[in-house]
């Protein structure tokens, strides 16, 4: 197997940090340690440890299998694969998860952390716009698209947030994502 490159090295050890210490174990000697390199080596590849952070966010969603979708997936079939692993995310996914939305709500007080935030929020519905543009019909205003990536970005948070919270009860949201696929489907099919 070929050994990761340095980034990808900090961003996979950062995942795996925040999931067994959390965000209040996560320092820059840890970091190091665990993806064996020196703490200068963190700072020569990111300008912060919120950067980092960041970047290994993005890894951990762009890892998901349905933000890669297999050609010929219908819609329905995607939405649904895509609540399922929001409600199935093997143990060290769901607890960095965790901590990502812990890290993330301090950046309602933190404008600059915000920014970054927002910069992958915007590079998340960016993905799911390309992944979405797929199934819309031929002549959709490319405004549909974009708002239809919107709606399933923000209910795909919500719907994550819940499972956390829930915990081992999270398989009750199954049926309201069910709902929800159904009624995307039945009006991008009425459009």
């Amino acid at each position: 197997m070929a050994r990761l490159d340095t980034r990808q090295r900090i961003e996979e050890a950062a995942i795996a940090v925040l999931a067994e210490f959390g965000l209040e174990g996560f320092t820059a000697s840890r970091l190091a340690a665990m993806a064996e390199v020196s703490k200068a080596n963190l700072y020569h590849h990111y300008a912060s440890m919120d950067e980092i952070l960041i970047a290994s966010f993005n890894r951990l969603m762009a890892g998901m299998q349905m933000m890669n979708p297999p050609e010929g997936m219908g819609l329905a079939d995607w939405l649904n694969g895509l609540g399922a692993e929001l409600i199935d995310l093997p143990p060290v996914q769901r607890d960095a998860t965790r901590a990502y939305i812990s890290y993330f709500t301090r950046a309602l007080a933190d404008e600059r952390l915000g920014g970054a935030v927002r910069a992958a929020v915007d590079a998340g519905h960016a993905q799911l716009y390309r992944i979405i543009a797929r199934w819309m019909p031929a002549g959709s205003p490319e405004q549909d698209t974009k708002e239809l990536a919107r709606l399933v970005l923000v209910a795909g948070d919500g719907f994550l947030l819940h499972a956390q919270l829930l915990g081992e009860r999270a398989a009750e949201l199954r049926p309201a994502w069910a709902l929800f696929v159904r009624s995307l489907t039945d009006m991008w099919r009425a459009a």
